[in-house]
């Protein structure tokens, strides 16, 4: 059985692009990762400092792909604390859990 990483799990990644392919608006940067997945936020506030986005999705795939995709100029991001996963799960699933599940 292959040894579990004792780091949080973040969907959040920092991607530092070259200034010509810098994103110059929230909705630019919304425009070219929205193809990873359904995005939770963008943060452009290290964008004239780092020259850096940050990026949250709802789904750590998203997150991960766009680590592999990106390889180089990618890197994942400490989750904050108010960052959250969300899970969807059938009605009738729903229905069949343990009253006591939490």
């Amino acid at each position: 059985m292959a040894a579990r990483s004792s780091a949080p799990v973040s969907s959040t990644v920092a991607v530092t692009f070259p200034s010509e392919t810098f994103p110059t608006s929230c909705s630019r940067a919304t425009s070219f990762f929205s193809r990873f997945g359904d995005i939770a936020r963008v943060d452009m506030t290290l964008a004239s400092t780092a020259g850096r986005v940050l990026v949250t999705f709802f789904d750590m795939r998203a997150a991960d792909q766009v680590l592999r995709e990106m390889k180089g100029s990618a890197e994942s991001f400490p989750p904050s604390s108010h960052d959250f996963t969300s899970i969807k799960i059938a009605a009738s699933t729903f229905a069949q859990l343990p009253t006591a599940f939490t």
